[in-house]
Parts: C-alpha cells; sequence; structure tokens
C-alpha cells in the first residue's frame, strides 16, 4: 500500500525515469509525457512493482499519438477494428492494431495509441480516464498478443481474441466490461496521487487539473449496458486475481477452465457469447433483455459455487 509522500513520489520519479528512457530519441509533446508519466505511476501503483517490466513494455512497443484532429479524421486513414461509436460515446483515445508476418516465421505487432485532447470539451478526469482505459488494454495485451484460435492465428486483446483476418472470436465485451471496472480503479490510484506532496512540479500540475475529483464515485466510463452485469463477477475476488494474472500473463485458457469447473463444461465460450450479444441500439434501461438475463444467471452460478 502505498501512501505516503516518500512512496508515492518514488513511483512517480520511477516512472517518468523509465519514460523518459523510453523517449530518448522521440519527439514527445510535453503535454503527451505528462500524461504518460502519471498513467505509468498509475499502473505502478495499481499493479505493483513485480509487473513493472510488462508496463514499461506495453508503453516502450507502442506508438503514441497526442492528436487535436477527431476520431472520424483519423480513421479514415487508419485501418481499425474496434469499438463502435454507440458503444463509448465520445472518443477520447483508441488503439490501431496490426500485424504482418515476419521473415523468422512470426508476427510482428504494431499498435498505436491515439490519444485526441477533447480537454476543452470534457471535465480533465474524464479524458484522462479514456487514455487510462487503451493503455491498459494494451498492458494485458503485450504477453502473448498472437495466439491460435481454433486453429487460426488472432489477435489476444485481454481476455478477447478474434481472428487477424476473419470475424470469429470470443471475449470481446466481457473483456471491455472488465476493464471499464479495473480502470475505474486504476484512477483512484492516480486521482488518490493528488493528495499528496509531490515534488515533480510537471507531474503535479498535471494532477492538479484533475484533483477536484477526488471522493468523488468512480464507477467506470463506457459499456454502461454491460459494465453493471460483469460488475458482480468482478467483486467476485478470486475471479478477479485469475483474470488480472491470466490478462498479464497471455495464459488466458485457466478463466475458461476455471469458469467451466463451476458452472459447466463450455459454459465459458457461451457466457462470452451471450455477453458480445447483448444488443445496446434501442435498449431502454427498465427492460433486461433475455440476452442480460442469461449473463447475469451464469455470474450467479459461478459466484453461487466454492
Amino acid at each position: 500500500m502505498f501512501c505516503t509522500d516518500e512512496s508515492i513520489n518514488y513511483i512517480l520519479s520511477y516512472a517518468k525515469t523509465l519514460v523518459d528512457n523510453m523517449n530518448k530519441g522521440r519527439v514527445i509533446p510535453k503535454e503527451l509525457k505528462t500524461i504518460q508519466y502519471i498513467v505509468f505511476g498509475g499502473l505502478i501503483a495499481h499493479y505493483g512493482f513485480e509487473h513493472v517490466d510488462t508496463i514499461y513494455k506495453a508503453f516502450n512497443s507502442s506508438n503514441f499519438v497526442y492528436t487535436k484532429d477527431s476520431f472520424e479524421e483519423i480513421t479514415k486513414n487508419v485501418n481499425y477494428r474496434g469499438i463502435k461509436n454507440n458503444e463509448i460515446g465520445k472518443v477520447g483515445s483508441f488503439v490501431s492494431l496490426s500485424a504482418r508476418p515476419r521473415l523468422d516465421g512470426k508476427m510482428q505487432i504494431n499498435r498505436t495509441i491515439y490519444i485526441m485532447d477533447n480537454t476543452k470539451d470534457e471535465a480533465p478526469d474524464l479524458f484522462l480516464e479514456k487514455v487510462v482505459h487503451e493503455i491498459n488494454h494494451v498492458v494485458n495485451s503485450v504477453n502473448q498478443p498472437i495466439v491460435l484460435y481454433q486453429g487460426v492465428k488472432s489477435f489476444r486483446v485481454g481476455m478477447s481474441v478474434s481472428e487477424i483476418n476473419g470475424t470469429r472470436g470470443f471475449g470481446r465485451i466481457l473483456e471491455e466490461s472488465f476493464n471499464v471496472l479495473q480502470t475505474a480503479d486504476i484512477m483512484k490510484e492516480i486521482i488518490n496521487f493528488s493528495q499528496y506532496d509531490i515534488v515533480d512540479p510537471e507531474i503535479r500540475r498535471g494532477l492538479d487539473k484533475i484533483k477536484y475529483a477526488y471522493g468523488r464515485p468512480r464507477n467506470g466510463y463506457g459499456y454502461e449496458f454491460t459494465t453493471p452485469i460483469i460488475r458482480d463477477l468482478y467483486n467476485n475476488r478470486k475471479f478477479r486475481n485469475l483474470v488480472v494474472g491470466s490478462r498479464l500473463s497471455g495464459l488466458i485458457k485457466p478463466i475458461r477452465v476455471d469458469f467451466d469447473s463451476k458452472v459447466g463444461e463450455g459454459s465459458y465460450y457461451k457466457f462470452c457469447d451471450t455477453v458480445d450479444s447483448i444488443d445496446t441500439e434501442g435498449r431502454v434501461w427498465w427492460h433486461k433483455s433475455e440476452e442480460e438475463k442469461l449473463a447475469e444467471q451464469y455470474i450467479k452460478q459461478y459466484n453461487a459455487s466454492r
């Protein structure tokens, strides 16, 4: 637990040193550097120093683009396979992901983390939360990013898997919803930094912008129709710890094995498909769909098991 001026300053100083080392030879806007310092520090506080190599690998292997262009303008020229506009509201950040075969037979992964400067249009804490959401996806995807799914090479993003050149896959909305909840916890760590006497003036100014959000409820932003359903599963400490470790390592099979052992053989894939099928278009808050009820039933059964 990091709860002293000394320990918080050490985390942020260490994060800054690593980020500056990573950025040698790169032209980085000062706004982006401050974001990188703060987010890297928040990830250390959340995951612990034992996972700093994975966090650094995620940052160092990604291209960061800080821009005032809109999501629509950027994606005109970017091969982007991702979220739908109706799922996320105003986009503040997203990741462009592609892969190509190398001469040694392995796949070359290319990731670009786009950060759109929306700070004039929305609250600074919400803007930062969107950035943390995307970077956290990368942290949880940088190890074992390519897996075989039904014999086909596929991208792994956290818990989700999707064919590189196809449409099959599983777990996309489960991953997004889990990531929303985890991002909210990471944001609490970051906002908590603002309550300490921060020595570095650049980082202190960045934290001062979000200091007002300290103590406010933080339920997570995005995927509003599925996140409340997944929350009961996220709050299961054993499941959450299993998922956190599996996503970081890239070995996600234990999640399926564990879920099936408690709910029944084949249940995990069915659960993922059910969550993926929840229709958010035309949805009304006071009426649950059959897919929502079924997803809740799977979670209730999992949580009831010992």
